[in-house]
């Protein structure tokens, strides 16, 4: 078979006239929908249209071929294992040949003909819809669909290959990436973009990035009016160029995440978290408020907290997520119930349940309360923060926006920078329908949370001691729990309004037993 076709040109630029309809003039060009159907005259867009049909024309067939001859004009193709004839025209085939051409047959097996690049054409659509389609999705979508069975390997590159379709090349999105950024700021009023240029490797108008900061000036805005604590976290790439992909996100008033500040850098090192937090404290904390900042203990970040710009006043406050404290003793003090135990003394935010909850962690791992009590309490307790941390134990929130963005990271640098952008437009979409149907002036899970508290509030027993410093004395309501009996506790709490006027937060300051 040899089939000849016309370079790349636009569709548009064809000429109808009244001899060809539009339907035959279309019905000319080859359609991935019925691969199977290709006539003398169809027309491909590229070569590796042409390549894709046939081979899936052959898939079709349960046939295998070879190229004889490839320029930029014209591809020829034969059958890979054909059969001769006599003069008489009786059927001829060696042993050898007859056993390839039943290999061949063989539909279930992995297609010499079919490459990755083909692969990578036929399901663009998918990535395209998602940029995280599985590599094992892949292989399914092809068997399903063509018979055959194709490696892994073969299907990753596919998919690969196939964001560059869709996305683009990773060199040419690092050159797009100034003018870009530059685009989005200018559109977006409040969006903040920094730079660090390596200035070795710059030269003149050319300049080489170590770090890219942006963060969306409608996050910013929003982040002023929310609770002051932001979780970080870090995240692989996983495209041709490796780095790192930094995160801060924050909480809204439903208690859900709030995606404020990005950067990619190249590893996460003292200076790179050092840049980071100096931009997230620069242009999203600014200097307003004290803010709460809660990360795992990764060396990098402690030395960022360490610096000038982060103990200036209004401070910021460094705090350490309860998981990842509670994973770093469970690798030497493993038990039963040591990982309930420490996850509910960390929870706790009565002294008397820490003291409680302490002594029943030390009946069952006494080596790994005393690895607790070599970090300092206030880090990573809710009971003795001082509020600062507003009920917030883990940095789940984070790494949790990060799974979201797990296909995002196998993409070139601009197509990454250009979906968090859009996912963030989506987020406040879903924000603004949500808030269109919310009833009343408090979220969903404020008015839950107050219901909650409310229904066992009516439980307690107060008595007035001063009314206007706010001074009460609680009894909670005694119960028997599985033969123990609990409750009859007799708590002196004081009430104190919020700067900003919008809740009552009650403050125990004294505990009677």
């Amino acid at each position: 078979m040899g089939i000849g076709y016309d370079p790349p040109r636009a569709r548009s630029s064809i000429v109808l006239n009244s001899c060809v309809s539009y339907s035959e003039l279309v019905a000319l060009y080859w359609d991935e929908k019925e691969p199977h159907r290709i006539v003398l005259g169809t027309k491909f867009d590229s070569k590796l249209h042409v390549k894709t049909a046939i081979t899936m024309w052959s898939l079709w067939q349960e046939k295998q071929f070879k190229v004889v001859e490839s320029k930029l004009r014209r591809w020829h193709a034969v059958c890979k294992f054909p059969a001769g004839t006599t003069a008489t025209g009786i059927g001829i085939i060696s042993t050898t040949d007859a056993e390839k051409a039943r290999e061949c047959h063989r539909a279930n097996r992995d297609h010499a003909n079919f490459s990755s690049a083909m692969i990578a054409l036929c399901i663009r659509h998918h990535v395209r819809q998602c940029a995280d389609f599985k590599v094992f999705s892949i292989i399914a979508d092809i068997q399903d669909r063509f018979g055959v069975s194709i490696s892994y390997k073969k299907a990753w590159y596919a998919k690969r290959k196939a964001i560059e379709f869709v996305y683009g090349g990773w060199e040419e999105s690092f050159r797009q990436l100034p003018s870009y950024m530059f685009e989005l700021q200018s559109q977006n009023p409040g969006t903040i973009v920094e730079w660090k240029h390596n200035e070795l490797l710059s030269q003149r108008r050319t300049n080489v990035f170590n770090y890219v900061f942006w963060a969306f000036g409608p996050a910013i805005h929003a982040f002023q009016k929310a609770a002051p604590v932001l979780t970080i976290d870090g995240t692989h790439l996983r495209g041709r160029f490796k780095g790192k992909l930094l995160v801060a996100c924050g909480f809204d008033a439903n208690k859900t995440c709030l995606p404020i500040a990005y950067a990619v850098v190249d590893e996460e090192t003292n200076d790179s978290w050092s840049w980071f937090l100096d931009h997230v404290r620069t242009h999203v904390v600014k200097y307003e408020r004290e803010v709460c900042i809660i990360s795992d203990r990764h060396k990098g970040i402690f030395k960022a907290m360490e610096s000038a710009i982060m103990t200036r006043a209004p401070q910021i406050h460094h705090k350490f997520c309860l998981v990842h404290v509670r994973a770093n003793v469970l690798k030497k003090h493993k038990g039963p119930s040591v990982k309930a135990k420490i996850w509910k003394l960390g929870v706790s935010t009565q002294v008397r349940k820490f003291d409680r909850r302490s002594r029943a962690l030390s009946d069952v791992s006494r080596g790994a309360m005393r690895m607790l009590d070599r970090i300092t309490k206030e880090r990573w307790s809710l009971c003795y923060d001082g509020g600062l941390r507003w009920g917030v134990a883990t940095t789940n929130m984070s790494e949790c926006y990060n799974n979201v963005l797990r296909g995002v990271r196998e993409l070139p640098i601009r197509a990454l920078v250009d979906l968090t952008f859009w996912r963030t437009v989506k987020w406040w979409v879903q924000k603004k329908t949500k808030i269109e149907h919310t009833e009343g002036e408090l979220t969903p899970w404020a008015r839950d949370m107050l219901a909650k508290n409310d229904s066992k509030g009516r439980k307690h027993y107060i008595t007035v001691i001063d009314r206007d410093i706010g001074k009460y004395h609680v009894r909670t309501r005694g119960r028997i729990e599985n033969g123990v009996s609990k409750g009859n506790n007799v708590q002196i709490v004081k009430e104190r309004l919020t700067r900003e006027g919008m809740a009552l937060r009650l403050n125990i300051v004294d505990v009677c037993f």
